[in-house]
């Protein structure tokens, strides 16, 4: 069959997202064109929730996200600025530089 639109470009948060992650029923994702992290229900049937954008939280081209639900934690890798960023899954508080120096197109967690 004809695969179902969850969400669809020019929606809020939803230009050039690049990289998607499945946690629970969330999606969350990079967009480089609007310069945030979003998430949104797996379903389709929920508003795209900004959580990191370009205007409070200076994310510039973001590309690769990994999420530590442990820590309830959503990193990203941002090109334009060459560095990994981590913030909480739910959007509040202040986002954190982890790693300079590296222009990441992707990223992955390791857990030992």
């Amino acid at each position: 069959g004809t695969p179902k639109v969850l969400y669809q470009s020019p929606a809020e948060g939803v230009l050039c997202p690049q990289s998607i992650v499945l946690l629970g029923d969330t999606l969350y994702w990079a967009d480089d064109c609007s310069d945030n992290i979003a998430s949104a229900s797996a379903d389709g049937k929920s508003v795209v929730r900004i959580l990191f954008d370009n205007e409070n939280d200076n994310v510039s081209q973001p590309k690769g996200i990994a999420i530590d639900k442990a820590k309830d934690k959503i990193y990203w890798s941002e090109y334009d600025h060459s560095y990994i960023a981590r913030g909480n899954i739910y959007g509040n508080g202040t986002p954190e530089l982890v790693l300079e120096g590296v222009q990441a197109n992707s990223i992955s967690l390791q857990y030992k």
